[in-house]
């Protein structure tokens, strides 16, 4: 027992005789100040602990304390220290129980059952998903299927006859926009009988319909209905007015230009403006047949990229360095690349590009052509999709751009189950360990790297992830050279990482 625990209790079994703080301290040999300090300190110590959420064992507080169990006991009763401690969180499937149990017992809505459960009605429905339980006064709705499931209820429906979204929609009980949906997502051939039947709810308004017929634009028409033009053209699509609309507006555009014409062709404004543009277009072939007569072909170049371009931000003193030194390497027999060609102006290699490119001059390296991926990439690809690995690590293993994979894994239609990564404990929550970190953590511990912490540096992977890749090598590294085999069917797969030897 320590001294502050000796003090303490002595006090309050004083202070239970109805002694006062003189007699106390005369008892104790202190000072009459000391006994207040004695108890408000303590006091003050103790709910550091008690005003905690951490901390709602008392045995947990007795021993950060440094008081036994039953003094503290003793100090909370007569001082009233309420423990405020955070409750211990009720497992999922006890809850699920007690729910279903209120069910049982007759509980008339969510509310009864929350108040029975000592829940929010928001907890209830999310515990009622997961355990799929039929809530009182619920409406009850069907399992959800999918992709996969509702394609094949669709092609079922257009087997017995339904060829339309309409048909379709009568027959599985959906609304034709989502039948639609599915359809097109599944490259289905499911026409639509009329295109107002994918927007069922949509009314005619003839105010609108009647801006419509004048050919206004739609954001003159959204203002005259106090709507966006944005809102009229959704409007016009799905009262099936489009094509309507598209010729009325063309003919509005051509009566309107024919009638500017007319009223303007004595307009001073109309006629400077006509002679402006004139003016322009001889300055422009006259600047082009200067280009033609200047000295050098860096000058000519320079000329004419200002001639054909009048709104450049480039002098003509700029681009002549920016010609000569392209000329001078071509003379020369070398190359030079658009990023060492636009230093000359400061610019990025696509701005040089297109500078080469207005007055019809290629680079030195050529233009580059966009090549898609081959068809053994392709069909491995395909082979991945069935593999547990992810997209990543499928794109790791084959060597080609992550986006490449995550496009075939993502193509509607293929219906595969979400993959689930290795969780790594004790590192931190959710830290994952890939499979192609794994293969990269035995290929480093093959070419002589055993320590854990000198692995993780080498790899860039947490130690704790290295350890446990190396503890269930056997398993994972199984799992790897399966799924290479998958990938490469004709190479001779023994190890669980990638080497010279293994190619298409």
């Amino acid at each position: 027992m320590s001294l502050l625990e000796d003090r303490i209790l002595r006090i309050i079994e004083l202070r239970r005789l109805e002694k006062d703080d003189e007699a106390i301290a005369k008892e104790l040999g202190i000072d009459r100040g000391m006994v207040s300090e004695y108890e408000a300190s303590t006091k003050k110590f103790i709910q550091l602990f008690t005003a905690s959420k951490k901390y709602s064992n008392p045995e947990t507080i007795a021993k950060r304390t440094g008081f036994s169990l039953p003094a503290l006991d003793l100090i909370l009763s007569h001082y009233h220290i309420p423990i405020v401690g955070k409750e211990r969180k009720k497992p999922s499937l006890d809850r699920m129980a007690d729910i279903q149990k209120a069910i049982t017992d007759g509980a008339s809505s969510v509310g009864d059952i929350a108040e029975r459960v000592h829940l929010e009605p928001r907890t209830i429905y999310r515990y009622a998903r997961k355990a799929r339980l039929q809530l009182p006064g619920i409406k009850h709705h069907p399992p959800h299927l999918s992709f996969k499931e509702r394609v094949q209820q669709i092609l079922a429906a257009m087997k017995e006859g339904a060829d339309t979204v309409e048909k379709v929609t009568a027959k599985l009980g959906l609304s034709p926009f989502t039948i639609h949906g599915y359809a097109h997502k599944a490259h289905l051939h499911l026409p639509v009988e009329s295109p107002t039947s994918l927007h069922p709810r949509m009314k005619r308004r003839p105010e609108i319909d009647t801006f419509i017929e004048q050919g206004l634009p739609l954001q003159a028409i959204g203002a005259a209905v106090h709507l966006s033009g944005e809102r009229i053209r959704q409007y016009i699509h799905a009262t099936d007015q489009y094509t309507f609309y598209r010729t009325k507006r063309e003919e509005k555009n051509k009566k309107d230009f024919e009638s500017l014409s007319l009223s303007s062709s004595h307009d001073p404004r109309f006629v400077g403006r006509r002679f402006q543009r004139h003016i322009v277009s001889l300055l422009k072939a006259r600047l082009v047949q200067l280009a033609a007569q200047q000295e050098t072909w860096a000058a000519q170049k320079a000329a004419q990229h200002i001639a054909l371009h009048c709104r450049t931000t480039y002098s003509y003193e700029q681009l002549i360095p920016f010609f000569q030194r392209y000329h001078e390497t071509h003379q020369q027999g070398e190359k030079l690349s658009l990023e060492e060609l636009g230093d000359v102006l400061g610019v990025f290699s696509s701005e040089a590009r297109r500078i080469l490119r207005a007055v019809g001059v290629a680079p030195m390296y050529g233009t580059r052509e966009t090549r898609g991926p081959s068809p053994a990439i392709k069909e491995a690809l395909r082979r991945g999709f069935q593999s547990p690995m992810s997209a990543s690590d499928v794109a790791y293993f084959l060597r080609v751009p992550v986006y490449l994979a995550r496009q075939h894994f993502h193509r509607p239609g293929n219906d595969r189950t979400r993959y689930r990564p290795l969780l790594v404990k004790g590192v931190s929550s959710g830290y994952r360990l890939p499979y192609r970190l794994a293969s990269a953590i035995y290929e480093a511990q093959d070419a002589g790297f055993t320590a854990p912490a000198e692995i993780g540096q080498l790899v860039d992977a947490h130690q704790k992830a290295v350890v446990h890749a190396l503890k269930h090598r056997s398993s994972l590294e199984r799992t790897i050279k399966e799924a290479l085999r998958v990938l490469y069917p004709s190479a001779t797969i023994t190890k669980p990482y990638l080497d010279q030897t293994i190619h298409f």
